[in-house]
C-alpha cells in the first residue's frame, strides 16, 4: 500500500513538473479580406485597366464595361500603352459608373489603412513602381498575426498579368515589390 501510494505521489509530481514546463503557444489571426473576380489584361501593358475593371465592379457589379472600354475611354482607343495613377482612378470610376468616387494617392497606404478600406468591402488598387517595371495589381486581403515571435503583416493580391494570387509580408510588398501609389474607394 505505501509503495502505491508513493509510485502515484511520484506520477503526480512528475505530471506537474512536466506539465509546468510545456510551453503554450497562443496566437491572434486578423484576417480582413473583400471578394474579387479578378480579370487578366488582354494586352501587355493594361494591369491597369484590368485592374480598373476588377475593381470598378466591386463597385458596381453589374457594369458592362470592361478593360477595352477603359483604355478607349481614357486614351481614345485600344492601344497597348501603360496608364498613370489618374487614369487608372479614372478608368475606375468609369467602370464604377460613378457610383463610388475612387480616389488616388501618391503614397503607399499603411497596412492599417488597406485593412479599413478592405474592411469596407473595398479593394485597392497598388501601382508597384522598381527599377525593373511599373505594374498595377489589386490588394483584397490584408492578415495580422501577433504570436510569440512578434506581429507580422501580410496581404494577399491579384496579379492581373498572369491570373495569380499572391501572399507576401507587407513590408517585403513595399520595400521588394515597390508599392508607392494608391488607387482606392473614398
Amino acid at each position: 500500500m505505501v509503495g502505491r501510494s508513493r509510485y502515484l505521489a511520484f506520477l503526480l509530481s512528475l505530471f506537474l513538473i512536466l506539465s509546468s514546463m510545456s510551453l503554450t503557444a497562443f496566437a491572434t489571426v486578423q484576417t480582413t479580406s473583400v471578394s474579387i473576380y479578378g480579370v487578366m489584361q488582354e494586352e501587355t501593358r493594361w494591369c491597369w485597366a484590368a485592374c480598373a475593371e476588377t475593381c470598378g465592379k466591386v463597385s458596381y457589379p453589374n457594369s458592362p464595361y470592361t478593360q477595352e472600354d477603359v483604355v478607349i475611354e481614357i486614351k481614345g482607343g485600344a492601344y497597348n500603352t501603360g496608364g498613370s495613377a489618374d487614369e487608372t482612378r479614372d478608368g475606375t470610376n468609369f467602370v464604377a459608373e460613378y457610383r463610388d468616387i475612387w480616389k488616388r494617392s501618391n503614397s503607399a497606404l499603411s497596412f492599417s489603412s488597406l485593412t479599413t478600406k478592405i474592411a469596407q468591402d473595398r479593394p485597392v488598387i497598388a501601382l508597384l513602381v522598381n527599377s525593373s517595371y511599373n505594374h498595377a495589381v489589386v490588394v483584397y486581403m490584408t492578415q495580422f498575426i501577433d504570436n510569440s515571435s512578434g506581429e507580422h503583416y501580410y496581404i494577399d493580391y491579384f496579379d492581373p498579368e498572369d491570373g495569380a494570387t499572391y501572399h507576401i509580408a507587407y513590408e517585403d510588398f513595399c520595400d521588394i515589390e515597390g508599392y508607392s501609389k494608391s488607387v482606392y474607394c473614398s
